[in-house]
C-alpha cells in the first residue's frame, strides 16, 4: 500500500529526492566554502565535508556517472585523510564500471 502512495516504491522516492538533495548539498557547499575556514564551527566543518561527499552520492543515484566521478574526486582531494575518501574511491571505480570502463 505504501509503495503506491509514495509513487512507486523506494527507488522512485530516491530518484525523486536526489535532485532536490543535490541542490541543497550544493548550496551548503558553496555557502561554507566561501567563508574563512577558521570561522567555521565544528558543525559547519562537518556539513561542508558531508555535502562534498553527498554530492557524489546524489549524482551516482541519478546515474550521472561523470558528475559522480567529479564530485567524489573533488571530495577525495579535499579530505585525503578522511576514511570517507576510501569510499569515494570505490564509488569512482563503480561509476567507471557502470559506464563500461
Amino acid at each position: 500500500k505504501h509503495q503506491i502512495a509514495f509513487g512507486g516504491g523506494r527507488k522512485a522516492r530516491e530518484e525523486h529526492h536526489a535532485p532536490a538533495a543535490q541542490i541543497g548539498f550544493e548550496q551548503v557547499r558553496r555557502a561554507l566554502e566561501g567563508r574563512d575556514k577558521r570561522s567555521l564551527s565544528k558543525l559547519e566543518q562537518l556539513q561542508l565535508r558531508n555535502s562534498s561527499f553527498y554530492l557524489g552520492d546524489c549524482a551516482y543515484e541519478l546515474k550521472d556517472y561523470d558528475a559522480a566521478i567529479h564530485h567524489y574526486d573533488a571530495a577525495r582531494e579535499r579530505y585525503p585523510e578522511d576514511p570517507a575518501s576510501l569510499v569515494a574511491m570505490v564509488q569512482i571505480v563503480n561509476a567507471y564500471v557502470e559506464q563500461g570502463d
